[in-house]
């Protein structure tokens, strides 16, 4: 089931434990949706392509640790999205092309260590992102994975670099970005001044600390919901494209 609860103009969606994917579009277009949570002891497993797309009130989300994909452009043109926080004990482990491309709002995030890839435009024009932590775990970043990515300014690895690189991965960030690695890592250019690897100043540091991320949930104005919501009967797979429309055509209250 998922609950929903109106606050003024937009409204938080809460996600049953039994929910076990987020379909294809499910929110495309969800202006008003301003958060999203998830029951405790969450079984959802994918977040499907587009399904977030344009949820421009969307402003932070914390992944189960159940899931294991997100997909192509799952959370593009997500504008005032500014926290993606993954659980510790994350089992994520496919992100798709695109999926944060536009989070114009997203200013860290730190890559679950269980994740192989950063996929071809991953967070592409996210251009207040200024700091990514990516885990020894990662063996390819694709291309144009951090392209114009204006802010971003210190890129942390946490192992040895990753062994395929595409095309101009971080064209287009911050002046003087740097890759900051630890002492006895393999894969990164270390000589020359500065020393650069795909474009990025390498500075090799005592440890390559995670960016504190502090999710939080940005105020409404609304002292009360407006209606307090449907508790919607749904399959444990959310599969209908357009989910959202549906939502909008039913009664709340």
């Amino acid at each position: 089931s998922v609950r929903v609860r109106w606050c003024n103009r937009t409204y938080m969606i809460t996600f049953a434990f039994s929910v076990i994917s987020i379909g294809n579009n499910a929110f495309g277009g969800a202006t008003s949706l301003a958060f999203v949570t998830f029951a405790a002891g969450s079984t959802l497993t994918s977040i499907g392509n587009f399904a977030f797309d344009g949820a421009t009130a969307l402003t932070s989300i914390t992944i189960p640790a159940s899931v294991t994909t997100i997909g192509p452009q799952a959370f593009q043109n997500t504008t005032a999205l500014t926290f993606v926080t993954f659980d510790a004990t994350s089992t994520l482990t496919t992100i798709g092309n695109y999926a944060f491309l536009n989070a114009r709002a997203l200013t860290s995030i730190t890559i679950p260590a269980s994740v192989t890839s950063i996929p071809e435009g991953a967070f592409y024009g996210a251009t207040a992102l200024t700091s990514i932590t990516i885990p020894a775990s990662v063996t390819s970043i694709g291309d144009l994975a951090f392209q114009d990515a204006t802010s971003l300014a210190s890129v942390y690895f946490l192992g040895n670099a990753p062994a395929t690189i595409g095309i101009t991965p971080f064209l287009n960030t911050a002046p003087g970005a740097k890759a900051l690695i630890r002492s006895g890592t393999t894969g990164f250019t270390t000589s020359g001044t500065p020393a650069l690897w795909n474009g990025l100043a390498v500075e090799v540091v005592a440890d390559t600390p995670m960016p504190a991320q502090t999710p939080q949930l940005a105020e409404t104005g609304a002292s009360e919901p407006i209606a307090l919501g449907v508790m919607a009967s749904m399959s444990a797979t959310l599969v209908a494209s357009g989910m959202f429309l549906l939502h909008r055509r039913r009664k709340l209250g």
